[in-house]
């Protein structure tokens, strides 16, 4: 009866010792994609702004298009 016990004490510690290992195995591969998620988060914001400062002078270019166009449709207008 006394080794039954011990068979069951031992099982019980295996699992135990096997679940810590698993929840350390989870943590570290955790620990690995939020520093892949930062760093393609910061990407993305660079390429955003990278993107933004291209596009800021053709924003430009077509709002003096388009005023240039209010002021013609206003002078027509007029007449």
């Amino acid at each position: 009866m006394q080794t039954m016990q011990t068979m069951f004490l031992i099982l019980i510690g295996s699992v135990f010792i096997l679940s810590i290992t698993f929840a350390i195995l989870i943590w570290r591969q955790l620990i690995k994609f939020e520093k892949k998620a930062l760093a393609a988060k910061q990407r993305q914001k660079e390429h955003i702004r990278q993107f933004e400062v291209e596009q800021e002078p053709q924003l430009a270019k077509d709002s003096m298009a388009d005023a240039e166009k209010g002021t013609k449709n206003n002078k027509t207008a007029d007449n």
